[in-house]
């Protein structure tokens, strides 16, 4: 009777440890899972801006990124429409003179999805009738692995397997976005082929946010906040040239179109600074 308890004790000590090491390499499973936010399906880098490649990984964001492109509309832009976004200029004459001299004198259409970001931006009377530079596409292209592409090309530092967030990618993206921007913006544009996509604002292994902007030094730089999703698409608007200088407001404009030549940084800047009215701007007058 003794010994049956001593083989029973050894069982149930055999059976706790057994038990004890499934669960450790449970629990080891579980942290490595938890280190994999998605099922992977295809390896991310940052030389991949099609987001249809990014959407085999992360399925659900894709669909939502898709929807830009329906053929619907709300008062307040909506996914698209069957035609060109309704025009501005028509629904509000006094536009014209607003913008008299600016481009969005010519063609100044609503928003539309996201998706059409790029496709309008080419197709604009402000573009085809009035050329303008390689800059413009700072905005609205997937443009990253372009900036990186000439950067290398006119004698940046690295190669494309660095991370695009580090001193090599960012002197491949800075020098890159200089040589593009001089580009006239017909020749620029043959350099990339999707809108603001998915590699534009996340890491393709953490999928934190980041910027990738290069005009990011000037256009967040008056920002008191870390970065947010605000201000991981506050750059994508920035009007900072490559330079990093401000930009110069001639004087002899009247108010409205002072304001219409600011940048979102000196507007962000001035709204921060507690002005109520974002185009008193030292050195203009409105």
């Amino acid at each position: 009777m003794k010994k049956f308890g001593y083989i029973l004790l050894v069982m149930l000590a055999a059976a706790a440890t057994v038990g004890g090491l499934l669960l450790k390499d449970n629990i080891a499973t579980r942290k490595a899972e938890a280190k994999q936010v998605v099922f992977k399906l295809v390896d991310l880098t940052e030389q991949i801006t099609d987001p249809a490649t990014w959407g085999k990984n992360f399925p659900r964001q894709y669909d939502g990124y898709r929807r830009t492109s329906e053929r619907t509309g709300t008062e307040y832009g909506g996914g698209g429409s069957d035609t060109l976004a309704t025009d501005k200029l028509k629904a509000d004459p006094r536009l014209v003179t607003i913008f008299d001299g600016y481009a969005f004198a010519i063609d100044y259409r609503a928003r539309r999805g996201h998706a059409y970001m790029l496709d309008d931006q080419r197709t604009t009377k402000r573009v085809t009738q009035k050329p303008q530079p390689g800059s413009c596409l700072h905005c609205h292209a997937a443009n990253t692995l372009a900036y990186r592409k000439i950067g290398l090309e006119n004698g940046a530092p690295g190669t494309l397997d660095d991370p695009l967030i580090s001193a090599t990618g960012y002197a491949q993206l800075q020098t890159g976005f200089e040589k593009i921007s001089a580009l006239s913006y017909s020749n620029a544009t043959q350099l990339v082929e999707h809108p603001v996509a998915c590699v534009d604002c996340h890491d393709p292994d953490s999928l934190q946010l980041r910027v990738t902007r290069p005009a990011s030094s000037t256009g967040s730089a008056h920002s008191l906040r870390p970065p947010t999703r605000s201000l991981i698409c506050l750059p994508l608007k920035s009007g900072e040239p490559a330079t990093g200088n401000p930009r110069t407001i001639p004087t002899n404009l009247p108010p409205a179109k002072k304001c219409a030549r600011l940048s979102v940084a000196n507007v962000t800047s001035s709204i921060i600074a507690g002005r109520r009215r974002p185009c008193s701007i030292p050195g203009t007058t409105d």
